[in-house]
Formats: structure tokens, sequence, C-alpha cells
């Protein structure tokens, strides 16, 4: 998914969310795809080439890059599709001397952190993704050891200047918390769903007078969460088309419509957190659980 307006990805997504592994893949693929404009360009220019696989490592305070030397040393979790990747990125703390290098707020800020992406070949992989649930995101560890990366294999999120045209490639962090929040509502909504299902195979727990689709108090707490579920949805329409509206002008890359974004996501995920655990609804004299 190289290319895609906000307003056509955010009714797909929840789909891919009903089931988890999908959902974060699906998440990945436009993620990635919006940092197109600020990574390296020749790993843009391999893409194009078909070299479209792309693993990511998440960020730590114990990695850094020593920027007199180049030399990169540390251990990324989380790096999703390591295993097929042909390029993995990751961030680090560029530091000098020892020491920290300012970020864009200045001395006293955060550090600066930067990205980069080196050929698969170049990284340890470490097999740690043992889990229930996520099993097929493949977020293993990866690994480097005072490995030099090349000035060009560098890239900067946060002021990076984009080198490619189109809309979606003006800024990264600004749609960030939207495309989480497309997660969190689908999710929320395969939760409902279930809940839904459960009810209507005539369940009905010990020592209560109804099954749970007779249950007043149920379809009162259904009725509840399902409205909560569809006032997250949109929330997340309107922001989205608002988001929409200053890409198209141009103006998208703002510390307030970023602000913004971050409040959004922050109520949408905590309303869906609770439709989630509707799973688990109190009725008359026992609590039900799927």
């Amino acid at each position: 998914m190289l290319y895609s307006r906000p307003a056509h990805f955010s009714p797909v997504m929840p789909t891919f969310a009903l089931d988890s592994c999908s959902g974060v893949r699906g998440q990945k693929c436009q993620t990635v795809a919006t940092y197109r404009g600020v990574w390296p360009q020749n790993v843009s220019t391999l893409r194009l080439l078909g070299h479209d696989v792309f693993g990511q490592g998440r960020n730590s305070r114990d990695n850094c890059v020593n920027f007199e030397a180049g030399g990169v040393s540390g251990r990324w979790p989380f790096a999703s599709g390591c295993q097929h990747a042909d390029w993995i990125a990751g961030f680090a703390v560029m530091t000098q001397a020892g020491k920290p290098l300012p970020g864009p707020a200045g001395e006293g800020g955060p550090p600066l952190v930067r990205g980069f992406a080196l050929s698969a070949s170049d990284w340890q992989i470490e097999d740690t993704w043992h889990v229930a649930g996520l099993k097929g995101t493949g977020s293993d560890h990866v690994s480097l050891r005072d490995k030099l990366v090349p000035a060009a294999n560098f890239f900067d999120v946060a002021t990076g200047v984009s080198h490619l045209p189109g809309p979606l490639y003006q800024t990264v962090a600004e749609y960030l918390p939207l495309i989480h929040s497309v997660m969190t509502t689908g999710m929320a909504e395969g939760a409902l769903h279930d809940l839904i299902e459960l009810a209507n195979t005539g369940r009905q727990q010990l020592r209560t007078p109804a099954p749970l689709r007779d249950s007043e108090l149920f379809q009162a707490e259904l009725g509840r969460i399902s409205a909560d579920l569809r006032a997250a949805q949109a929330f997340l329409d309107a922001q989205v088309a608002g988001h929409w509206r200053h890409t198209l002008a141009g103006t998208l890359k703002d510390d307030a419509l970023l602000a913004q974004g971050i409040q959004a996501a922050i109520w949408i995920a905590a309303t869906c957190i609770e439709t989630g655990l509707s799973k688990m609804v109190v009725v008359p004299g026992e609590r039900t659980t799927s």
C-alpha cells in the first residue's frame, strides 16, 4: 500500500483488525508507506525496483550512534516482519564524545533521534517472539554491534523534508495517532461482535433467571457500549476528515494539529478499551466471560 487517502483506508483497516495479526500487518503497511517520504532515497528507489519488504525495530534509550564514527550499536524490540525483510530500520540517539546531541527543541529538550536503514543481512535477528497472540507478526529483537552506517542511510522523521511528491508524504507524526485509532476501533468492534454472538447462542449463567439475550441488564449494557463505540468511530471519522483537509491544503505539518490528533487517539483508545472489556459483562448474580 504505497498510497491511499485516509478516507479510503479508515473504513477498511477495522476489518483487518478483527484478525489481530492481519490488523497489525495492515497498520504497518500504511505506516511504512507514510514513512517513505523521509526514508533514505536509495532505499526508496530499491522499493520501486521491487525490494518491497521492510522491517522496523522500536526505539530504545540504550541504542546510540557515535556521530563522529557513524558506528551503531544496540538492540531493538518488536521488529515486526524482520524474518522476511529486505531492509530493516531502527532509531537511535545521536551522540558525540559520549554525550547525546540536542534535538530540535535545543539544549534541555529531548536528544536528537534519527532513523537509519540497513540491508537485512547486516542485522542479527534474535528468536525472542514467543507469544500466545500476534505470532504471525514475527516481532523478534534485532541487534547491531559497532556497525558502520553510511550517512546516506540515515533519515529524520521529526524534521526531515520529504523527497517524494504527494499529499501523504508531507509528514509522518500527524498521521500516526489516527492509524492507531483505526486499529483500535476495529478491535473494539470485533469484541462487540463476539459478545453478541455469545449472547445469541442462548447462553445462560448459573443462578441467573434468564439467558443473556433476555436479561434487561445485559441489554442495557450492550446498548451503552455499542453507543460508545459508534461515538469513537464518529470522532475518528471527523478527525480523519479534518486531517485530510489540512493535507490537501499543505498545512498538515503543525504542532497544534499533532496535539489534537494525539488527544483524539487517547480518547478513542480509552473508549474502545472499555468496549473491549465488555466481553466481561455483569449480569444478575454472575459475571459473564467468553
